[in-house]
């Protein structure tokens, strides 16, 4: 848990294109502060073969007074 204690808790957002719609979060207690816990999704893997790595190589060795 990360050292972090867990509770569900919810506000009220001022703003005149919300209005007074409440908003929910996790929030959390981190060094004896109040923090709201973000979700992080897993990012997406990208398969490095030896073609794509050709690839990225003839770019790089591309040159052109047009490219910086």
């Amino acid at each position: 848990n990360y050292g972090v204690e867990q509770r569900r808790r919810g506000s009220q957002v001022s703003g005149d294109s919300l209005g007074p719609t409440p908003v929910f979060t996790t929030v959390g207690i981190y060094k004896g502060e109040r923090v709201a816990i973000k979700k992080i999704t897993k990012k997406k893997v990208v398969d490095v073969t030896k073609k794509l790595l050709w690839e990225i190589k003839q770019v790089r060795d591309v040159t052109s007074e047009n490219t910086v």
